[in-house]
């Protein structure tokens, strides 16, 4: 789904969808921190490999070790949290983005990752929470699309249809300016045609 766009938008990637069964190693790409140390630097690109392989093991093994090295990477971080996120820890993974969080108040890609696993254990709170820091703060595009494309959901969970509509032609807009993939908003746009 869109929502897994804000992996990509993390790690600078194209927009991927779909279920768990779905979500593919590409998602583990490099991000636009500095790294202090070559090490750091091999290690991020030794668990990108490992993780475009599908070997989260070697992956988690890698940015642990590369964090080793450089304890406030915040893109080791949270590449390290999106293993554990496409490997299915999420309850590891909303642990790590929420220390990148900590660790850079900036690294908005971290609320959005935070946003998406709380919607999909129902904490709706949460993500009005994540997202909404995110549209306060952000100015990027498709960061600001997949945020309002999060809220979108709640609100059509909630049966709130006039803010899930405004919420989603915003994503929409958003999104279509920051050359994402809008065909899972265009999805959520035909469910909340039919909102009542």
């Amino acid at each position: 789904m869109i929502y897994k766009l804000l992996i990509a938008c993390t790690l600078l990637l194209s927009a991927c969808s779909g279920t768990q069964e779905e979500k593919s190693p590409s998602h583990i790409i490099t991000g636009n921190n500095e790294f202090s140390t070559q090490e750091g630097l091999d290690l991020n690109a030794k668990g990108i490999e490992a993780g475009k392989a599908g070997d989260w093991n070697q992956a988690r093994d890698n940015f642990n070790e590369g964090l080793s090295h450089e304890p406030q990477n915040v893109t080791l971080l949270s590449n390290l949290g999106n293993v554990e996120m496409l490997s299915g820890n999420t309850d590891e993974a909303l642990k790590i983005y929420k220390k990148c969080i900590e660790l850079d108040s900036t690294y908005f890609n971290s609320y959005l990752n935070c946003s998406r696993i709380l919607y999909d254990i129902g904490d709706q709170s949460g993500v009005i929470l994540y997202s909404e820091k995110v549209l306060r703060a952000s100015d990027d595009s498709l960061q600001l699309g997949v945020a309002h494309y999060l809220l979108a959901k709640v609100y059509l969970d909630q049966k709130k249809c006039d803010s899930a509509q405004l919420h989603v032609r915003k994503s929409l807009e958003f999104i279509t300016s920051g050359r994402g993939d809008v065909t899972q908003t265009e999805l959520l746009q035909q469910k909340i045609n039919d909102c009542q």
